[in-house]
């Protein structure tokens, strides 16, 4: 969770400081106040976090029958695995804040992961996170629309990369459990059939 607080609001900080450090030197900022800087900076934040919060809400009332386990849509290849590897997803992926409890659905609090049903709703979880963090890389970029010409490469174009950022990394670890999580369920289909056996 610190690791999120200090990319979001130290980076805003950093926007915002850079601005009104530079404000008298730069042609294009020295027509904005001190307060204007300041309040465009912070609402940057709020613009991402609200965007962020919109989109999930929307795709999160998209058909469940669309993220379920068995969408051939949602599956991981090999390669896109290797590429994660390459990353060095294995020595940071335990480091990135897990957002479940903000879905009533969250691995530190499992019923039962020894059952498929649980599984598949993991994997349901895991489908909707990756399409919600996929879209939020982009929707940063919005803000480019909003804001002044003169502060595109200042203000908002920073804003949205740091956005972007926040989301392409839980992006990243989703996709890549997906396919033990889908090992995970075959395993246990094949055990619960050997006991009905």
């Amino acid at each position: 969770m610190l690791f999120y607080v200090i990319c979001i609001f130290g980076g805003d900080a950093a926007i915002i400081i850079l601005n009104l450090l530079t404000k008298n030197s730069l042609a294009e900022n020295s027509a904005y106040s001190n307060k204007f800087l300041v309040i465009a900076g912070l609402l940057l934040i709020a613009g991402c976090i609200a965007l962020d919060g919109i989109s999930a809400f929307l795709i999160r009332r998209l058909p469940e029958k669309w993220f379920r386990f068995n969408v051939d849509f949602h599956k991981v290849s090999k390669k896109e695995c290797k590429f994660y590897e390459k990353l060095g997803i294995k020595i940071w992926k335990d480091h990135i804040l897990e957002l479940g409890m903000f879905t009533a659905f969250s691995k530190k609090h499992v019923a039962d992961p020894e059952s498929p049903e649980y599984i598949e709703r993991f994997i349901l979880e895991s489908n909707y996170g990756a399409l919600i963090h996929i879209v939020g890389v982009f929707l940063g970029f919005l803000l480019l629309a909003l804001y002044p010409k003169n502060l595109l490469w200042r203000m908002s174009f920073p804003a949205a990369l740091i956005n972007a950022f926040m989301n392409i990394f839980p992006f990243m670890i989703l996709r890549y459990n997906l396919p033990r999580l889908h090992r995970m369920h075959t395993i246990l289909i094949k055990k619960q059939q050997k006991k009905n056996n």
